[in-house]
């Protein structure tokens, strides 16, 4: 079965997807190395759910907070002198199995409206299930739209932001309107000033890009220009990825990648954060945080906790019943 159950941001409904053969309406499901899955979808009323597993041989490993701490100290190493670099360094969290898959799906819906929610399942990825607060890239009618999103602080602790996050946050836009900078086929760009936004229990600085798109503008690849963006990979971007993948420990899989509807009128792609993998006998959670040359390895542990609180909650409130 290949089903997608979808919940839009501002939205207390849901949609419903399984394949198609026609290619009017295609989910794009990107992992974090590029590699692209697209899938014909169709609306469907059928809201049976039978997930797909892939083996149980390919759960990543959990990394102890030794090791993680480990891996962090090595990356502000490589990263002192180096005041306009980054790297995101994650680290994945075992639970045990989700038996009702869509009972959790309706949880993240109902805990985060303001978040992307979905479930999807494939024979070639497995099942995947998320509350993403972060889309990379949206194309309507004449216009562009994309964000930058880093810096994070748990919910009542926003005013203790510090001058890391906000290097943090700049190098994000930096990256991105330069991308929109170079884009022939964009127009008036607008760019906001950084403000709080709040996801679920964590707030993180955000600034808003907008443009007016030419009639050959590409959204498709334009959003393989801008992933992975410094939010989730680092920079200089081909750097970072080689240090993630010699470092980190595992295979992030399709955590970081993107993923989004596609239609004649209308492509919103969403970034592939708080998000967990099910397995047929574990579930995976992932989160990650923005290393700097000024990070310190606890309050980086501290972060990825915080992320994780995400899908936990949702996990524990799911448990209880």
């Amino acid at each position: 079965m290949i089903k997608l159950f979808i919940s839009l941001p501002g939205t207390s409904s849901h949609r419903i997807y399984t394949e198609s053969k026609s290619p009017g309406t295609v989910f794009h499901f990107v992992n974090f190395d590029g590699e692209q899955l697209s899938v014909p979808m169709q609306p469907s009323s059928d809201d049976t759910f039978i997930p797909n597993f892939i083996s149980e041989n390919q759960i990543p490993k959990e990394a102890t907070k030794r090791v993680y701490h480990t891996i962090l100290e090595k990356t502000i190493a490589h990263l002192q002198a180096k005041p306009n670099e980054k790297i995101v360094i994650s680290r994945v969290k075992h639970e045990p199995k989700v038996e009702e898959p869509l009972q959790l799906f309706s949880k993240l819906k109902a805990l985060y409206p303001g978040a992307c929610v979905y479930l999807f399942t494939h024979p070639a990825v497995g099942t995947w299930l998320g509350a993403t607060p972060e889309f990379l890239v949206s194309a309507h009618e004449n216009e562009v739209q994309s964000i930058s999103m880093a810096g994070t602080r748990k919910s009542g602790h926003e005013l203790s932001f510090t001058t890391k996050e906000e290097v943090e946050q700049q190098l994000v836009t930096d990256y991105i309107l330069n991308i929109f900078q170079s884009e022939q086929g964009l127009r008036d760009i607008q760019l906001s000033a950084p403000a709080l936004q709040q996801a679920g229990n964590l707030f993180h600085f955000k600034s808003e890009f907008k443009a007016h798109k030419n009639s050959d503008f590409d959204i498709m690849a334009f959003a393989k220009k801008l992933h992975p963006t410094p939010a989730v990979g680092g920079l200089p971007k081909i750097a970072s990825m080689d240090f993630i993948k010699k470092h980190e420990g595992y295979d992030r899989s399709y955590y970081a990648g993107y993923f989004g509807l596609e239609t004649e009128k209308e492509t919103k792609l969403f970034v592939n954060i708080r998000c967990m993998q099910l397995f047929e006998n574990a579930t995976v959670l992932y989160a990650g945080g923005g290393i700097t040359q000024d990070s310190d390895v606890q309050d980086e542990w501290d972060e990825t906790e915080a992320k994780f609180e995400t899908m936990g909650k949702a996990l524990s409130e799911f448990k209880a019943e």
